[in-house]
């Protein structure tokens, strides 16, 4: 459910219609559809049923267990996730507020996406026009098996601009995996709130949370991530050098990798400076030059999006025994 202040409009999607017929074990499930409530017309209107016979171009399948936000800079409606009678989905659908148009963004066949999830939560961040997505109980492989169920921790972010899904990775102790849980976001401060939900799986099933998380996403910039390779590649030259040529190595640490260092952060200024005291060291317990080439292309190359970089499994995961 979203509300819109633009046009003062509420809109409700999908769910599963609770019958006396359907309680009776009669009949079978009705999804409802797209509706919309003008708050100053006091009027519902139906803008996709549950079936529309072919009457557009794309069907828009009404589901339940879903997650539903809204652009509105762009007007228009973002839908993720969410089954339709046993049937796990993991396609993505946007809806034009103004053109009343409908248009599939993912058909959940792409790897590089979100699994099919089952009450998945989602925020939108409108400066930056992003949907921040946590998966609660996911599918594995599109199945709707219960042994194919897991809780995930999972939190990706999708880039409205550049329609591309990013995995994301937590710096601090995670909350236990749940779903039903509440996930909220305040823009003025880019901060996110989770709070309850099921932890699920076992003899957890009837448990209930009750605490509360607060989530900050750090996103560095294209820039950010440019210096912060190029201070890494240096460091490890300027290393290189300190036994073979210290002289040299002196030179380069007061030129070329000090005017790659922000001496406003105050980590990386000290990390700086202590790189002196390794030209007075009268040992080298340095691992060899190639095993350090081969950490740091490791570590430059998480800073990208694993379908930019080379793949990150050992390849003894790829072998069937």
């Amino acid at each position: 459910m979203c509300f819109n202040p633009l046009n003062k409009t509420l809109y409700i999607f999908g769910g599963r219609v609770i019958t006396s017929l359907l309680q009776e074990g009669i009949g079978t499930t009705i999804y409802s559809g797209l509706y919309s409530y003008n708050c100053v017309d006091e009027k519902w209107a139906c803008l996709r049923p549950d079936y529309t016979g072919g009457m557009y171009p794309h069907q828009l399948v009404p589901r339940m267990a879903h997650t539903m936000v809204l652009h509105i800079a762009n007007q228009e409606l973002y839908i993720l996730g969410g089954q339709r009678q046993k049937q796990p989905l993991s396609d993505m659908w946007v809806y034009n507020i103004s053109s009343d148009i409908a248009t599939p963004l993912a058909d959940g066949k792409d790897t590089h996406i979100p699994a099919a999830g089952f009450t998945v939560r989602a925020s939108l961040e409108p400066q930056n026009a992003e949907i921040y997505l946590h998966l609660g109980m996911s599918h594995r492989e599109n199945h709707c098996h219960s042994s194919d169920i897991t809780h995930s921790n999972s939190l990706w972010v999708y880039t409205i601009k550049e329609k591309e899904w990013t995995q994301m990775k937590s710096s601090s102790p995670l909350p236990c995996p749940r779903f039903a849980h509440q996930l909220v976001l305040d823009p003025s401060k880019k901060v996110h709130y989770m709070f309850g939900g099921n932890p699920g799986g076992g003899q957890m099933v009837s448990a209930r949370l009750d605490d509360l998380w607060i989530m900050e996403v750090d996103q560095a910039s294209r820039k950010k991530l440019l210096y912060e390779s190029i201070f890494m590649i240096r460091k490890e030259k300027y290393l290189e050098l300190v036994f073979t040529e210290p002289t040299e190595a002196l030179h380069y640490l007061k030129t070329d990798l000090a005017e790659c260092v922000d001496h406003t952060d105050s980590e990386r200024s000290t990390e700086f400076r202590k790189l002196t005291s390794e030209l007075f060291s009268k040992e080298n317990k340095r691992m060899s030059n190639r095993e350090a080439r081969s950490q740091l292309f490791d570590y430059i190359s998480s800073l990208f999006p694993e379908k930019l970089s080379q793949p990150r499994k050992d390849i003894i995961n790829f072998i069937e025994y």
